[in-house]
């Protein structure tokens, strides 16, 4: 049953991608779906505005009601909250709100160019995400989820780095970088230290699995998913 279930998580979550990539392409704005812990709802962006409904289909509730655009929600490990980037205080920050909307925080106060790609930690304590602070390139940030200064994890003046996502025990973030002339999946220690390169053949907005084991990434045409081991080895297809 575990297996299965990790198994559904991952083909719903690379389903998801795939559909929000193909309703941005036709402008129909329903974008960047995420699924919350118990699989019973979804939150996604549409219109600028941050929305959930239920899984199993039915009415969609708008949860943000403003001239702010918000986008990219991602419910928290435990469903209870839901981390978005919004413009609600004139510039585009990391924000946090309870799961109804109610109770919205900024997380961030750069002041500048647009933070966005927002992701929790395992355990709820941390919140990673990309910003190009100073108008600089793109590089991985680290905020506590109550607030705080976040952290910077790596440093590139030159390239981009973005899209992280966390180790299923949250000791690494996972990110994108086009450093080798190519986007490939790179990750770093989640405190900072060493970036290690993760694919050789190209690789985008990775996701490792429940128990660690296999990392699942975007590469191709769109929708098209591949695996590999974590501990390193051959990639191939996901069908």
């Amino acid at each position: 049953q575990p297996e299965v279930t990790m198994k559904r998580s991952i083909f719903l979550t690379f389903f998801l991608l795939s559909i929000s990539f193909i309703y941005a392409q036709q402008d129909l704005l329903l974008r960047f779906p995420s699924l919350n812990n118990d699989g019973s709802k979804i939150t996604f962006s549409f219109q600028g505005d941050i929305w959930t409904v239920p899984s199993s289909g039915g009415k969609a509730t708008r949860l943000t009601i403003h001239e702010a655009y918000e986008s990219n929600p991602i419910f928290s490990p435990d469903g209870k909250e839901i981390v978005f980037f919004s413009n609600q205080g004139g510039n585009y920050e990391i924000w946090k709100s309870k799961s109804d909307g109610s109770g919205a925080v900024p997380l961030t106060s750069f002041g500048g160019p647009v933070n966005g790609t927002p992701r929790w930690s395992p355990d709820g304590h941390l919140i990673a995400f990309d910003s190009r602070k100073g108008g600089s390139a793109l590089n991985i940030y680290v905020v506590n989820s109550d607030g705080g200064i976040p952290k910077m994890v790596t440093f590139s003046s030159a390239f981009e780095n973005n899209q992280p996502s966390w180790s299923h025990d949250g000791r690494w973030i996972y990110f994108s970088s086009n450093r080798t002339g190519r986007i490939e999946i790179w990750k770093v220690p989640a405190d900072g230290g060493e970036e290690q390169q993760v694919t050789r053949h190209g690789g985008i907005a990775a996701f490792e699995s429940p128990d660690g084991t296999t990392l699942f990434y975007s590469k191709g045409l769109p929708g098209e998913i591949w695996k590999t081991p974590t501990t390193g080895g051959l990639e191939e297809r996901v069908d």
